[in-house]
């Protein structure tokens, strides 16, 4: 892969147009969206962005973790085998080589010798179809060690999932909390809450304006002097 040169967009941009810019990746501004629908928004909660990878974002007490450089959440990336396959990023065996929706597709494909996109997987699991089942619960069970590991690091005991176009009771979420329950049984005192998104792929753009707001009343800069 080609040397990869860091740039901080948000300084570049602000010396442009003379005003304050943030920059934040639509995992962190569409769970920013989810956050401000949630009946108890200052509890503590992780995103999941599942897509052809797999982002994260992480509210402490209804803050989101913006990390030491406005990042975090590269779950897709993290190392889920050591001697895996190659991953686009350069790197071996990463989660999102064995749970993401494109590698859900690949597998599904080499099973059942059929393309099928991943909604369409999902439907026919819920319509009872056995490989698509089996491909589902066996990602499923990857992401489960994933999220069970965040879990056990972070102390959180709310995930959301969004983008999944399924049932409740639909293979792959089952699978994704068994695994998390199993794998956490000795460590939640709590239960370990899983469950999806209420909002769109598009809301990220309401996201960014709730993103600006709370970093508006956070850090005002009007001042008023009285003589």
């Amino acid at each position: 892969m080609p040397d990869i040169v860091a740039e901080n967009i948000a300084e570049i941009l602000e010396q442009r147009l003379s005003m304050p810019v943030s920059v934040r990746n639509d995992a962190h501004l569409i769970a920013m969206r989810e956050r401000h629908l949630m009946q108890s928004p200052n509890q503590n909660m992780m995103y999941i962005y599942y897509r052809s990878g797999i982002g994260a974002a992480v509210f402490v007490k209804g803050k989101l973790y913006d990390g030491d450089n406005g990042n975090p959440g590269y779950l897709g990336h993290t190392t889920f085998s050591g001697s895996g396959e190659m991953c686009s990023c350069g790197k071996k065996g990463c989660l999102e080589l064995y749970c993401s929706k494109n590698a859900i597709e690949k597998n599904y494909q080499e099973r059942a010798g059929v393309k099928l996109p991943f909604n369409e997987i999902l439907k026919q699991s819920d319509e009872g179809a056995f490989v698509a089942s089996e491909v589902l619960y066996e990602a499923g069970k990857c992401l489960g060690i994933a999220v069970a590991n965040a879990v056990k690091l972070l102390d959180i005991s709310l995930v959301i999932v969004g983008e999944l176009a399924c049932e409740d009771d639909n293979a792959f979420l089952r699978s994704i909390r068994n695994t998390v329950n199993e794998e956490t049984s000795n460590y939640a005192i709590n239960n370990i809450e899983i469950r999806r998104s209420s909002v769109g792929d598009r809301d990220y753009a309401l996201g960014a304006c709730m993103y600006v707001i709370d970093k508006f009343y956070n850090a005002p800069k009007l001042k008023l002097s009285i003589a």
